[in-house]
């Protein structure tokens, strides 16, 4: 039907919301292949180019991407390095939709994200272990160190499900002030970067297979 020509790198995510409110999707395609900058993209359904973000300058990449249309409508992007964390409010009615509220720089790259809209959080978990939880206004309201890089960041029922590099996981609660409560090693180890959620349950793929992941698994040796 169409084609565009992406500057700077190569589409390595591709997210769909309706960011203007005019009843069809559009994409916002990230590029995660090490180029001179970091874009995201904006095209509207036709294939035209409705807006451009840097995220970061020279050798980098795009690492994540988190989309939620929950009690309005937020993004967030991660990059390899400076300029790392970016949350995006999206306004409808602008020429330009995405509008960055703030931005962080964290050590190493960002490599998971999850809006919480509800609790207005936003998690973050790094290539250094390291996952945090921001309130909508930039603060930092807490942060805990695990063994490995984090993967990936599911919410299972009431908590949040965080997969490690190493194939471990974690299984967690947030209070209402966003700093973490419980913690609990889950009993299944997996490729938890390519996980996929279903529901309130979550397809995991291990060395026997695809898991299906439910929060009566939860905890065990790992």
């Amino acid at each position: 039907r169409w084609s565009f020509r992406y500057q700077n790198g190569i589409p390595g995510t591709i997210g769909l919301m309706d960011v203007n409110d005019d009843g069809v999707d559009e994409l916002i395609v990230g590029g995660e292949v090490m180029s001179n900058r970091a874009e995201c993209r904006l095209l509207k359904a036709d294939g035209s180019l409705l807006q451009e973000m840097e995220v970061e300058g020279w050798t980098s990449r795009m690492t994540a991407q988190a989309r939620s249309e929950v009690d309005g409508k937020w993004v967030a992007f991660g990059a390899n390095f400076r300029r790392n964390l970016h949350f995006i409010e999206v306004q409808p009615q602008a020429a330009q939709p995405l509008q960055e509220r703030w931005l962080q720089h964290l050590p190493g790259s960002t490599t998971a994200l999850l809006i919480d809209a509800p609790n207005k959080h936003l998690l973050v978990g790094n290539s250094v272990g390291l996952f945090y939880c921001y309130g909508f206004e930039g603060e930092q309201l807490d942060r805990v160190a695990f063994a490995a890089e984090v993967s990936s960041i599911h919410r299972l029922e009431s908590g949040f499900l965080v997969g490690l590099a190493n194939g471990c996981a974690f299984w967690l609660r947030l209070e209402e002030s966003g700093k973490v409560g419980t913690i609990e090693l889950w009993q299944t180890s997996g490729d938890w970067g390519k996980a996929i959620p279903s529901g309130n349950n979550i397809l995991l793929p291990t060395s026997q297979g695809l898991a299906l992941q439910t929060l009566q698994d939860k905890v065990d040796d790992c």
